[in-house]
């Protein structure tokens, strides 16, 4: 197998709503960081994250977020009604029936909602505004260090370009296969297998390099996680 992997300029100025503006490493790192701090974070900090959240969201058209949800509605609804009915608390009033839910209840579990919420949104946001050569710059170029650990980044991110490569091969040739029978399935089938081998030798990456929006994000998070440390 032979790894190609070279760096590459900026093409368009940076700018934070910019499919290029930021280093994927950097994208996945915020992501990465959101994820941490989302559990720890109160109401007012959730509201101010869900804002230029929602403007991204809005501005990179991503359909793939509200799909997301519309397919949880079921887990969120039971999310709800277990945090309102095993979270002691004051209980709601004037409830028709005995077996009441809690206001701290009801109030955790739209908070877990939102969490949950914000990291799809975030996660959703990553993957539309990356190509997964990007994603997999962006991997490459965070576990790089670990080579001083004799671990070989180049080898990991390989293989799973590859898989991921193969998986959605193996997709579309089972949608292939779905149309067609006989001789023609196994035909295709060996063709499809001999360029998949073809294609799976060589493995070439574009690594970007960091701007000064990247340097400015990182400077953000280094006060993000001190703020929250």
């Amino acid at each position: 197998m032979k790894l190609n992997f070279k760096s590459a300029g900026r093409i368009s100025p940076a700018f934070l709503f910019k499919q290029d503006g930021l280093h994927p490493a950097v994208k996945i790192a915020a992501f990465i960081l959101m994820a941490v701090l989302i559990p720890h974070l109160k109401f007012s900090e959730l509201l101010s994250l869900a804002f230029p959240l929602s403007l991204a969201l809005i501005h990179f058209r991503v359909r793939r977020f509200f799909s997301t949800l519309r397919r949880m509605r079921w887990l969120f609804i039971s999310m709800l009604i277990i945090y309102a009915y095993t979270t002691p608390g004051e209980y709601l009033r004037n409830w028709p029936i005995d077996l009441a839910p809690s206001y701290e209840g009801l109030r955790e579990g739209f908070y877990q909602i939102a969490r949950i919420s914000l990291v799809l949104a975030g996660i959703s946001l990553l993957m539309t505004t990356s190509t997964r050569e990007n994603l997999m710059a962006g991997i490459y170029t965070i576990i790089k260090p670990l080579s001083l650990f004799n671990v070989s980044p180049e080898r990991f991110t390989a293989r799973l370009y590859l898989t991921l490569q193969y998986i959605d091969k193996t997709k579309k040739r089972n949608e292939m296969q779905d149309k067609i029978s006989g001789w023609q399935e196994g035909f295709l089938a060996r063709l499809s297998n001999t360029q998949d081998l073809v294609l799976a030798e060589i493995v070439s990456l574009d690594i970007p390099r960091f701007g000064l929006l990247d340097g400015l994000c990182v400077l953000v998070f280094l006060i993000a996680i001190g703020l929250h440390l």
